[in-house]
């Protein structure tokens, strides 16, 4: 499936409607990520801003994940150019997708909120490594709500299988 320069300067795709979205939801990439990546809509909650966040990856947008993570957390890098390589580089170091073009996707195993602004969210995530190695990881992730929109604020890996690059 060709695919075209998006707004976050990624690899989005001619035809979104035609294709899954790389979350592993089932529906069309145009019904599920596509609004939030090239419509900047915001995800409506922090189980969508996981789904949205891999997605991204998947489709080369490190500027949807920059744009996505809480300017004030530990995980927010000042260089915003020197972040947006080296998000680049780790997703040109996995792919996303099965050789048969279906999504490895993501899988939320529980979203917990702490209050209104402030959720858990515990998910899987699966790519392909080098050698076209399996790469599973688990990882338990804060979000929190500014104003009417979710951000990642960091999140703690709880385990993995494979070689993480």
């Amino acid at each position: 499936m060709a695919q075209a320069q998006g707004r976050w300067g990624g690899r989005l795709y001619d035809n979104p409607g035609a294709v899954f979205c790389p979350c592993g939801s089932g529906k069309s990439y145009q019904e599920c990520c596509f609004p939030n990546h090239e419509k900047n809509k915001p995800p409506k909650d922090p189980t969508d801003l996981v789904r949205t966040r891999y997605s991204a990856f998947a489709c080369g947008l490190p500027r949807y994940i920059i744009a996505t993570t809480d300017k004030n957390s530990n995980e927010w890098q000042g260089d915003e150019d020197l972040w947006e390589k080296e998000i680049i580089e780790f997703m040109d170091r996995y792919a996303f997708q099965e050789k048969n073009g279906d999504a490895l996707g993501v899988f939320i195993d529980s979203c917990k909120y702490f209050s209104p602004e402030v959720a858990y969210v515990q998910f899987k995530a699966r790519m392909l490594g080098e050698g076209d190695q399996l790469v599973e990881f688990v990882e338990r992730s804060r979000i929190e709500k500014k104003g009417s929109k979710w951000y990642y604020v960091g999140g703690t890996l709880m385990e993995h299988e494979g070689p993480l690059m």
